[in-house]
């Protein structure tokens, strides 16, 4: 398993595993795996990755400045590719995180469900567009979403194991290999309790590497279920390398 479940394509070669080598009577263990996605509030390390995207755009003008003044050479040519480049390494990226649950708001929603003996190699490209609805359990500042994943040791219909178990990648479960998959708002939402964040998910392979995957996210904020109103619908693509 990768990374929020999907990443580095992992799962691809379980299931070409499974084709050739499970028995027809055979059981996949893990049996089943879930992803899910939730809110997280970390304005510390948001604005600390922010300010390092600031800090290489402030040294690409010191760089720019001195190739001026000491080569006559203009480098401006190359600036917009330069920052678009820090911003999805700094800001449109995704990062591992050990996060601690009182950095999570509301309850996680489920994007997708996999029955591992009988999924198909399509099942596991990516995720289609999934919506998604979070309340939010308090007053706070929504800084991103974070990603993670759980697996579970059930059986299947025909062999169901005496007893069953799940293992956890979610924050409230401590350290793992896995962890969790963090992707910070460029703009933080500030909701208050009864609020929401609403939106939808999808994540496709990137066509440079298919082993990694881009992750689509459109967002807005819902003030209260009695209003209703929510903000203009955000859009922001990050790279999950």
């Amino acid at each position: 398993m990768g990374y929020f479940l999907l990443r580095e394509s992992m799962l691809d070669s379980v299931i070409k595993a499974r084709d050739k080598w499970l028995k027809p009577d055979g059981i996949m263990l893990p049996s089943h795996a879930t992803m899910y996605l939730g809110l997280v509030s970390d304005e510390e390390d948001r604005l600390y990755k922010a300010s390092e995207y600031i800090q290489s755009t402030q040294e690409w003008h010191r760089f720019k400045k001195e190739m001026s003044k000491m080569y006559q050479c203009d480098m401006s040519v190359l600036e917009g590719v330069y920052k678009t480049e820090q911003k999805e390494y700094y800001i449109l990226s995704t990062f591992w995180a050990e996060l601690n649950p009182d950095q999570c708001i509301g309850k996680p929603y489920e994007v997708k469900h996999l029955d591992l003996q009988t999924c198909t190699m399509q099942d596991v490209q990516g995720l289609e567009e999934k919506s998604f609805r979070i309340p939010v359990d308090r007053d706070c500042t929504i800084s991103g979403f974070y990603g993670y994943f759980t697996t579970d040791f059930i059986g299947s219909e025909k062999n169901k194991l005496d007893k069953f178990f799940t293992l956890s990648t979610a924050p409230e479960n401590g350290y793992t290999h896995w962890g969790q998959q963090v992707f910070y708002l460029e703009v933080p939402h500030w909701v208050p309790l009864g609020g929401a964040i609403c939106g939808s998910i999808k994540m496709e392979r990137q066509k440079e590497n298919i082993r990694l995957y881009n992750i689509i996210m459109k967002h807005q904020q819902i003030d209260s279920e009695e209003e209703r109103t929510p903000t203009n619908m955000h859009q922001d693509t990050y790279l999950m390398p």
